[in-house]
């Protein structure tokens, strides 16, 4: 069989359309136009000979697997586990009432794909705290939610998402370089993937202490990718939000995006990544 460009194990169908075509951006419909007047038109390919369906497939089978890289980097929440606790939350408002002196938390703001810096920005700004005083305040509150995190560690409840073990199995298995870039503060970050039971898959991980730009962290891995693989290693980024997608873009890396955080693959699909996923189970055929 000829090489498609992309490599992993054998990779599942999409049983939802749209589906999304790495290489044109594109977005195929299952729909057949309908002619004013007329019966709806069937569907071609489920009324067609069995061959046909199966070339059908095929094609479709291609568009599924993960570009082909020396190294994968993950985004954590919502593409490699999602918590269901209050850790990390209490400890961002526990940081912006002992430093700032604010009661306030960060329900309504759009954190999902933000860095934990522009969402103590996005916060405190709303509470009425200025830009000189949040970066007054900054390292002191970087602490306290370090200090929170490591003190509530144990409380930590993370749910793996769908196929995300067998997807760092196999490319471990394949020799890859396995890392994370993440808007949580490192230890928030690492404290997650611990319990989660993830840890032994990476080996390195660049997070938001000092970037508050998702798209600076993505670059500051690229450079530690490059130090080690040489200037011409292939990255693939796997996130599960449009500023991923973004970000990649900006740094000029692949990107696989999962619906498995709370963006819909409609929404994912519309930023053209190189590859949408319901989530990374999808990656395999059985």
């Amino acid at each position: 069989m000829r090489s498609s460009g992309y490599d992993n194990e054998a990779l599942a169908l999409d049983p939802s359309p749209p589906t999304h075509f790495p290489s044109s951006g594109c977005t195929q419909s299952a729909s057949v136009e309908r002619v004013p007047g007329s019966r709806r038109t069937p569907d071609l390919i489920s009324c067609a000979p069995p061959q046909i369906k199966v070339v059908a497939a095929a094609r479709k089978l291609a568009t599924m697997q993960a570009p082909r890289a020396d190294a994968y980097v993950f985004d954590i929440d919502g593409t490699l586990l999602v918590t269901r606790d209050l850790v990390h939350w209490n400890a961002l408002h526990q940081a912006m009432l002992e430093v700032y002196g604010v009661d306030t938390t960060i329900e309504g703001i759009p954190y999902h794909g933000k860095t934990d810096l522009s969402i103590l920005r996005a916060a405190l700004a709303r509470a009425g705290v200025d830009d000189g005083r949040f970066r007054t305040g900054l390292e002191r509150a970087l602490v306290v939610i370090r200090r929170d995190v490591e003190a509530g560690h144990d409380a930590i409840i993370p749910m793996v998402c769908p196929g995300i073990p067998r997807f760092l199995e196999s490319i471990q298995k394949a020799g890859k370089l396995i890392g994370v870039a993440s808007g949580n503060l490192e230890a928030v970050g690492w404290r997650k993937i611990e319990a989660a039971g993830l840890k032994q898959f990476f080996s390195f991980g660049f997070f938001s202490d000092g970037c508050e730009s998702r798209a600076g962290i993505f670059r500051n891995a690229l450079t530690y990718i490059a130090d080690k693989l040489g200037p011409w290693a292939r990255t693939c980024f796997v996130g599960d939000t449009p500023f991923d997608i973004e970000a990649a873009r900006e740094v000029g890396a692949a990107i696989v995006a999962v619906a498995s955080g709370t963006f819909t693959f409609d929404e994912l699909t519309a930023c053209s990544p190189d590859l949408c996923l319901s989530d990374c189970g999808q990656l395999f055929r059985d």
